[in-house]
């Protein structure tokens, strides 16, 4: 059972800081969040970090308790009024639900993220939302509306085929819809002209993680005719291991619980000084596995975690031309030289160029992170140079396809169905917005 509590919310619209996480990572920079907690309780969500800052609320309540903010829609339409009219605000992609699901269950009872989206249609506003939820069908309507004024972007989130049993399935994401039914979903906004991308996102070792798995996944996505696909394996940051461990334990899977630890404390590193990730021989396999059979499908991808020599597209173009540039657009700028160094000069004018968007302070910080020589660490095939009070950057071809030479099979383990887990056999956290304060009502249980 779910406890939904209604609030009340003082502002809607959140922007994140700059900083070198942002500027690898993200394309877009405004959120907003319908609700807070989320009644799908995947096993490998990172929002519980941010989710203990609502007051009387704990990450191990984040599935059983959500929190529905009842005047966003009244809270945003003030914010986009006094924000387009007095220029303090730019029309630059919002994305609803960054710490939640705007579909949940609890959007059927209240209907926050349609009034949201009539909001930004009726301004004009661009939008995008990821889900893992078939009730995005109901708001087809408003989504094509704003997609034929290039305002609108939906992306859906798949994680297993449709052939993963059922036990693994109610480990890692026990309420949300079935494979199935999101693929339809899929076809469906497809098919409705409205631009689409889907977050394979996060793939599980050992569990959905296996080759085969993953092969057949794709091949169902790209059957629905999407062409933009995101790929990432599971990170884990200390709040979202405890968590994810508990779940393991309680479905008496011990074993589980020594690999992870194996793969990803052990042998793993941890990105940008926050989440464990498997090691660097791992990833590169696991997405190049994913990236050769995107390539025969005739699909599009994109990948998590410093890759961008396996991208064979950008899955955000979707959200042209109101977004952020990610790492992968800045890799391209020094990697379009080819061996000649490139300085920061250059750069920002082929950024300002392409995206309208960014703004003084995005600039101020990349050129921060491009002189202290950090704007691409961890990244292979990058070099970085100092010469006569001069700095920039050089791409060196060849290097990650050497690594990726010495790349280790992708572990796989066999999956069955029903004792299958249990095995008998051998960001700081979170960078994304804070809620602000809320007033409470009372709570309906559901």
């Amino acid at each position: 059972m779910t406890t939904l509590i209604e609030t009340r919310c003082k502002s809607f619209i959140n922007r994140l800081n700059e900083n070198l996480f942002t500027i690898r990572t993200y394309s877009i920079r405004l959120s907003g969040n319908p609700y807070a907690g989320c009644q799908f309780d995947c096993a490998y969500c990172y929002a519980p970090y941010v989710y203990r800052f609502n007051r009387n609320a704990t990450p191990e309540e984040f599935g059983s308790k959500v929190f529905a903010r009842v005047n966003a829609p009244q809270v945003l339409e003030r914010e986009l009024e006094r924000g387009l009219s007095s220029g303090r605000l730019q029309r630059e992609y919002v994305d609803l639900g960054t710490v939640t699901d705007a579909y949940q269950p609890a959007e059927a009872r209240y209907g926050i993220t349609r009034r949201c989206l009539e909001v930004f249609l009726r301004h004009e506003f661009p939008v995008t939302v990821l889900t893992k939820s078939t009730l995005v069908l109901r708001d087809l309507d408003l989504w094509q509306a704003l997609a034929e004024k290039g305002l609108g972007v939906v992306g859906f989130t798949l994680t297993r085929p449709t052939t993963v049993p059922a036990d693994v399935k109610n480990l890692l994401e026990p309420y949300s819809p079935g494979t199935g039914q999101l693929l339809d979903a899929i076809r469906t906004v497809v098919e409705a002209g409205i631009p689409t991308f889907v977050f394979v996102d996060p793939v599980v070792p050992f569990l959905t993680a296996e080759p085969a798995l993953v092969q057949q996944l794709l091949a169902e996505i790209a059957a629905t005719g999407n062409r933009k696909v995101f790929f990432g394996v599971l990170k884990l940051s200390p709040l979202t291991w405890s968590l994810f461990r508990r779940r393991l334990q309680e479905a008496q899977a011990p074993d589980l619980v020594s690999r992870f630890e194996e793969l990803y404390i052990r042998r793993g590193v941890k990105e940008f000084g926050r989440s464990w990730v498997p090691p660097y021989e791992y990833r590169e396999a696991l997405y190049r596995l994913a990236r050769d059979t995107c390539r025969e499908l005739g699909i599009g991808f994109s990948c998590e975690g410093n890759f961008f020599h396996l991208w064979l597209d950008d899955w955000a173009e979707v959200e042209d031309p109101y977004r952020h540039p990610s790492g992968y657009n800045l890799w391209r700028a020094v990697r379009a030289r080819r061996g000649e160094p490139v300085a920061l000069a250059e750069v920002r004018a082929r950024i300002a160029d392409r995206f309208p968007v960014v703004s003084d302070q995005y600039f101020d910080t990349l050129e921060s992170l491009w002189e202290a020589g950090k704007l691409f660490e961890e990244v292979q095939g990058v070099e970085f140079w100092r010469d006569d009070g001069r700095c920039g950057y050089v791409y060196t071809d060849g290097v990650s396809e050497r690594r990726s030479e010495m790349s280790a099979p992708v572990p796989s383990t066999p999956l069955r169905t029903g004792p299958s887990l249990r095995s008998e056999q051998a960001p700081t956290e979170g960078e994304e917005d804070l809620p602000a304060d809320e007033e409470r009502v009372p709570a309906v249980a559901v």
